[in-house]
């Protein structure tokens, strides 16, 4: 099993991805001429990162399809924190002005838009507002609305159960009972 890394002025390497990523990273920054402090990362030919750096402790080979060419790439970190982010630069002469390559490597970050839910809260909420400042209206328009002033508005009214007619005559249970 083995990769090709390109570089450099049309240069290119071969790898073996069956090993640990930082291992990987290690001999491909070595083998390719490239500084003790330099932190590379590969991509496809197209731009997409392959993010081994984010995965030191996976194999290459999870990553990496056989028999595949890849672009070495130069990684700088935007960051200091838990989460870690990297702009790239492409290491092979000729794609440093490729301008779609390099918008897959270094995504512009797209601002979160401003939701309906959060758009359609605000409505309500200025509405509530309006109405808390407005006066309560009276039972005298309520009922010009035809609604009773006391009345439960939406949904059913319970009511309560009726009291049976001996009851309402005043007889107790014990007469009612027995006689």
């Amino acid at each position: 099993m083995f990769i090709t890394v390109k570089y450099g002025d049309g240069k290119s390497e071969i790898f073996n991805p069956n090993c640990l990523n930082i291992i990987l990273l290690t001999n491909i920054r070595d083998r390719c001429q490239c500084d003790i402090e330099d932190l590379v990362e590969l991509s496809d030919e197209t731009g997409n990162v392959m993010h081994l750096l984010n995965n030191p402790t996976d194999y290459g080979k999870q990553y990496l399809a056989e028999r595949e060419a890849f672009v070495l790439l130069k990684a700088e970190r935007d960051g200091d924190g838990e989460d870690e982010h990297y702009t790239y630069q492409p290491l092979l002469e000729g794609l440093d002005k490729n301008k779609e390559f390099l918008a897959r490597l270094n995504p512009k970050p797209v601002l979160p838009k401003q939701s309906h839910e959060s758009n359609r809260n605000k409505e309500i909420k200025s509405r509530n507002e309006e109405l808390s400042e407005s006066p309560s209206p009276t039972s005298k328009d309520l009922r010009r609305r035809g609604v009773q002033a006391n009345a439960p508005t939406g949904g059913a009214a319970k009511s309560k159960p009726q009291q049976t007619n001996a009851l309402k005559r005043g007889s107790s249970k014990v007469q009612l009972g027995r006689r």
